[in-house]
């Protein structure tokens, strides 16, 4: 169900230049976000998305 949704979603948006997928992946986890770029800014996707799901992956002794 969640990855007929993300499909879903995805071909909704796909047309607009403004929305930016990006997946992040780990050994052991991955997600995938969409986010629009032009009320988005990239310093704070870094800071809140990146950086914490990287530290997670770092936590967790792999």
């Amino acid at each position: 169900m969640i990855q007929s949704i993300q499909e879903s979603l995805k071909r909704k948006v796909a047309h607009s230049e403004e929305v930016v997928s990006k997946e992040l992946h780990t050994e052991e986890k991955s997600i995938e976000v969409l986010y629009i770029n032009t009320i988005s800014d990239e310093k704070i996707f870094q800071e809140y998305v990146v950086v914490p799901f990287l530290k997670l992956h770092l936590l967790s002794g792999s």
